[in-house]
């Protein structure tokens, strides 16, 4: 996410806004826009801002590990990879059912 902050914005925020990439992407708009805002904020508001990027952060890697649990190996589909790929390498347009 390209989303550039003038310079004269404090660390903090600068901080903030370089979480950006490990949080959620159904989160990172809604975020960016407070950051951007959050000159105005309160020092109570500035840590509830960071909270919710947190939380964010945290469910991002959440799903990240649960993604990681699924073992290719462990798919049926997984025994036939090799014929896969040289179907592949053959016809980019592999259509693989079943």
């Amino acid at each position: 996410m390209s989303a550039t902050l003038p310079l004269d914005k404090p660390a903090n925020v600068v901080t903030l806004m370089q979480q950006m990439p490990q949080a959620m992407l159904s989160d990172r708009r809604r975020l960016v826009a407070r950051i951007k805002q959050s000159a105005d904020f309160s020092e109570k508001q500035l840590a509830k801002l960071q909270l919710d990027i947190e939380s964010s952060v945290k469910r991002a890697n959440a799903r990240a590990e649960r993604f990681d649990a699924v073992v290719m190996q462990d798919l049926p589909i997984a025994l036939k990879a090799s014929e896969i790929v040289e179907s592949m390498r053959i016809n980019p347009v592999t259509i693989v059912a079943g």
